[in-house]
């Protein structure tokens, strides 16, 4: 039985130090601040407006390029350029107010074009884009936006968005990298060319006196002329074709190629001249062989006309001067 008490007791004490200490516990949670607990934060929910604020890239063009000063110039006036929602941007108009009328035409031509391709690709609007007469191998066919200021060829776009977007330019060696970012879009956009075609330049002699042996010199190589179609086609969010319209018909002209030949002996000339005399009068004849066969031809026409209208005249008398008793029988 003193045991048995013994346990009773134990078990007592222990109780009694277990809720003593939890007491305790308690007084220096609610007497400490820093122990305090706190109220759960709340989750952070993102809007649609957060969404779509945020930036997404749109387009990418890599190329290679020759940097110069004045063209770092240009491209560090674009750097993180921002095209306000529902607003316009011009080449010519950033440059006037960036004051870099020092920057040669090429070096904006070379900007533009890559903008163009990159605008292309995209929803935005081209509102102005020209091309040079001729084409220049330094650009890729139907993808050159040409820029002059003293001609007032410009480059221009509209962003029809309600978000504005922005291009990085970055630089390595010997290429330039080009991204455009805005809001994410649903639809996407591709190019590809159709219909590309060349066309060969004519030969131009021009006749010198410092030309002294039969070789002759090029004044002008020549180029051929280009001509292609561009097509800008929207594609939904499995890749499936919605929507394409033509962009651009982009036409070059041939450049002739002109050679200067050393100036003709009137001995020489007079055999040209006989030459392309013989070589005329051959056409000539034989124009007239080609007329008098048709003549010929013609006149027998005629010829098996006029038998049939006699033949049917003949035929005509018999039936009217037939003897009427040949008739009756």
């Amino acid at each position: 039985m003193a045991i048995g008490k013994t346990k009773v007791i134990f078990l007592l004490l222990l109780i009694s130090c277990l809720i003593i200490g939890c007491s305790r516990f308690n007084d220096n949670i609610s007497n400490n601040p820093q122990a305090s607990t706190k109220e759960p934060k709340e989750e952070e929910v993102i809007s649609d407006n957060e969404l779509t604020n945020n930036e997404f890239m749109i387009s990418e063009v890599n190329r290679e390029f020759q940097n110069t000063p004045r063209f770092q110039l240009l491209l560090d006036s674009l750097q993180n350029v921002e095209i306000k929602g529902k607003s316009q941007f011009s080449i010519l108009q950033h440059i006037e107010k960036a004051n870099l009328s020092s920057v040669e035409s090429e070096n904006m031509s070379e900007v533009a074009s890559i903008l163009y391709e990159l605008i292309i690709q995209s929803n935005l609007i081209v509102m102005e884009r020209n091309i040079s007469n001729t084409f220049n191998d330094e650009f890729i066919l139907g993808l050159e936006a040409k820029v002059d200021p003293q001609s007032k060829l410009d480059f221009s776009f509209y962003n029809p968005n309600e978000e504005p977007i922005h291009i990085e330019w970055k630089q390595s060696k010997g290429s330039l990298n080009a991204i455009l970012f805005g809001s994410i879009q649903k639809e996407q956009y591709r190019i590809r060319f159709e219909e590309e075609k060349s066309y060969k330049p004519r030969i131009i002699k021009q006749y010198s006196p410092a030309i002294t042996n039969n070789d002759f010199q090029v004044k002008e190589k020549g180029n051929d002329g280009k001509s292609i179609t561009v097509i800008k086609e929207k594609m939904d969010v499995n890749g499936r074709v919605v929507d394409k319209e033509v962009v651009a018909e982009d036409f070059y002209l041939p450049v002739h190629k002109i050679e200067i030949h050393r100036l003709l002996k009137a001995s020489e000339k007079n055999i040209d001249e006989e030459g392309s005399l013989e070589q005329d009068n051959n056409q000539v004849e034989q124009v007239n062989d080609e007329d008098n066969n048709e003549l010929d031809q013609n006149e027998q026409v005629k010829e098996k006309d006029s038998n049939e209208m006699k033949q049917n005249e003949t035929e005509t008398n018999d039936i009217i001067w037939t003897d009427p008793g040949d008739i009756s029988k």
